[in-house]
This record gives C-alpha cells, structure tokens and sequence, in this order.
C-alpha cells in the first residue's frame, strides 16, 4: 500500500508535467508574429509612395493651366483679321481747308495703320466720300479731341467701301469712335444693317470701342455715316 501511494503522486507530478507543455504551445497559435506582418502592409501604406502624391500632383503640370489660363488672352482676340491703328493721326486746326482721300486712297493709308492681325488682307477702296485726313479736320471747341480722322460732315453723310480678298469671310466691325456733338445722333452702318450710334460723342468725348455684327459674312465692307464721326481705330474679324 505504501508503494502505491508513492507511485501515485508520481504519477501525478508527471501529468501536471505534461499539461504544462501543453499550454506553453499556445504562443505559437496566437501568431503575433504574423499580426505584425499584417501591420507591415498598413505599413506600406508606403509612407514614401504616399509622399509621391505630391509628383502626382504635379505642380508644374497645375501651373499649366496657367498657361493654358493665357490663351483666353488670345482667344478674346480669336478672328481678328486686321486692326488698323489711327492713333497717330493728330487732328489740326482748319486752316487753308480740310483734305479728303481720292476715290481708292483710302485703303493705301489703311494699309499703313495695320498693327495686328494674321494676313493683310485688304484689297482696295472704293466710293469714298466726306473721308478726311486728320490734318485741318479738327477744331478746338466741337467735336471728339482725341486723334484719328474724320469722317462726314455738318449736314453731309460719308461713304467709303473696303474691298477684302474673295473669300475674306469678315463677320464683325470694332470701331473705335465718337459722334460729333453730345448727345449723338450720328450714326454707323455697315452693307445696309441697321444704324448704330455711338453714345459718346462732343469735346469732351472718349474713344468708344462700337462693335457692328454683319447680317452675313462678307468680304466687302459698305460703311455708311451720317453726318460726323471721329475714328481712333478700326478692327476686323472674321468668323474663326
């Protein structure tokens, strides 16, 4: 009996043993080490790829569009064909008497005026009528005082026809202008459309910008003034 009880505690010693290997294993299924692997690939959230956001930001690209932000400064310009610059025509006194273009003059001068614009496209003029060259055409108390020429006349309409190349498809006129006396009653027409005027005009008159869309594109420009208007400048554009 005593034998057997010895053995029994052995017995036992030896098992508690053996359960403790058991659980000892249980690191091994927990598997921290592969928990940490996991976080290795949050981890390549790749700090430095995510850095590269900023590449793909591509600032200079951005700052194109800048760039591409200046081409609305050319587009407003989109169709100019021609702008003819009259602002050096100083307009003086009458004197010995006002000088008018000849009949196909005008567009000779016209040519010598064009300051932007692609081709130079003008082909000649004709009908011209009351057309005055800015010497002796001004006068120190009536009228616009800003430079250009004159067209018309006291109690006298101007004409001037403006003869592009065939094929010229011209679809707007700009006029830098002013009528004679304030308020204006002179008036723009161009190949019969109806007559614009502008709303500046006397002494104290600045350079109005008068835009006339033609009823069909053309490449002749009919202008028909009543009585006075003094011209800064002339645009033309076509329909692209």
């Amino acid at each position: 009996m005593k034998k057997s009880l010895v053995v029994l505690p052995a017995m036992l010693l030896l098992l508690a043993a053996c359960g403790g290997q058991v659980s000892n294993g249980s690191p091994d299924s927990g598997s921290a080490p592969d928990s940490e692997e996991s976080e290795s690939v949050l981890g390549s959230e790749s700090v430095p790829d995510s850095e590269s956001v900023p590449d793909s930001e591509s600032v200079p690209d951005s700052e194109s569009v800048s760039d591409s932000g200046s081409t609305s400064t050319s587009e407003e310009e989109t169709g100019l064909l021609a702008k003819y610059d009259l602002s050096d025509q100083v307009r003086t006194p009458y004197s010995t008497g006002s000088v008018k273009y000849e009949v196909g003059a005008f567009a000779t001068f016209l040519k010598t005026k064009l300051v932007a614009g692609g081709t130079e496209k003008l082909a000649s003029s004709s009908g011209e009528t009351n057309i005055y060259a800015a010497e002796q055409s001004g006068d120190i108390t009536y009228g616009p005082q800003f430079n250009g020429i004159k067209v018309g006349k006291s109690g006298g309409a101007a004409a001037v026809t403006l003869t592009f190349d065939a094929g010229t498809q011209i679809t707007r006129v700009v006029l830098g202008c002013a009528g004679w006396a304030s308020p204006n009653t002179d008036t723009i027409a161009i190949n019969g459309g109806a007559a614009v005027t502008p709303t500046q005009g006397g002494a104290a008159a600045t350079v109005e910008a008068v835009s006339i869309e033609l009823a069909s594109a053309s490449n002749v420009l009919a202008f028909a003034f009543t009585n006075r208007i003094v011209i800064n400048y002339i645009s033309v554009y076509t329909a692209e």
